[in-house]
């Protein structure tokens, strides 16, 4: 795999943090899009928040 920036990687690993179970990422990423995924991330920090 080719074309993944410091950034993008950095975003990628605080997403599969934030949604460590596997059933929650798979609802969460098929309704909203990457970049909305990564500001919920950005902008919830507690787990209860985001989910």
């Amino acid at each position: 795999m080719t074309g993944l920036s410091p950034r993008n990687l950095k975003y990628m690993r605080a997403f599969a943090e934030a949604f460590a179970d596997r059933e929650i990422v798979q609802q969460v990423v098929a309704q909203l899009s990457w970049g909305h995924n990564l500001r919920l991330d950005e902008s919830l920090k507690s787990p209860e928040k985001r989910l």
